[in-house]
């Protein structure tokens, strides 16, 4: 499903890391739209009359990724009070990245021998492929190879929480409570202490 507006990416200082961005949405299948500071400083993610290419419309704010370094800081400074989360995603866009070039290799027929040792195909070397199709039918098989690596990715996350409730004889992940959390941050601890 396309959102109803791209996805805008901060270009501004955004090096490699906006560049990995914009592929890993284009991957995905997903629409985006590159934006300077400028930009956003006359109102373009708020639809305001008069700004730059969102002339006359008026429209909530769209998703804003902020590549590079700082980028909770940036993305609090340009969308603040706006915006209600800032996402960190460089892991799942590298899955997103690897996995659409995995696919190419193999429709190009070109798959390196690291990988041929798993298999020759989208099935065999997709392994997360049949969960997919478990959860979503016959159209997992029309998901973009990005979305699959994003899932394969995601898949591996769950599988680590999973391992980590079961070494602590949390043999279900909602078995976990506060006392099993260790967090790492101010805010975590907040959430942590409010369940």
């Amino acid at each position: 499903m396309q959102p109803a507006q791209p996805i805008h990416i901060l270009w501004d200082a955004s090096h490699i890391w906006g560049l990995m961005a914009w592929r890993a949405l284009r991957a995905l299948g997903l629409s985006c739209r590159l934006v300077k500071g400028q930009e956003i400083a006359e109102g373009a993610l708020l639809g305001k009359p008069g700004s730059r290419r969102d002339a006359g419309r008026a429209a909530p704010p769209p998703l804003l990724v902020v590549p590079g370094g700082n980028a909770r800081l940036k993305a609090l400074a340009l969308g603040a009070p706006y915006f209600q989360a800032v996402g960190l995603c460089r892991a799942a866009m590298a899955a997103a990245n690897s996995a659409k070039k995995v696919s190419e290799q193999i429709e190009a027929g070109n798959i390196p021998s690291h990988l041929r040792k798993f298999g020759d195909s989208r099935e065999t070397l997709f392994a997360d492929l049949p969960d997919l199709r478990h959860l979503y039918g016959k159209q997992a098989d029309s998901f973009s190879s990005g979305a699959v690596g994003v899932f394969s990715y995601l898949n591996r996350i769950a599988m680590g929480l999973r391992h980590f409730a079961a070494l602590n004889r949390k043999f279900d992940v909602n078995l976990l409570g506060p006392d099993d959390l260790i967090p790492l941050t101010r805010e975590a601890g907040e959430l942590v202490r409010e369940r």
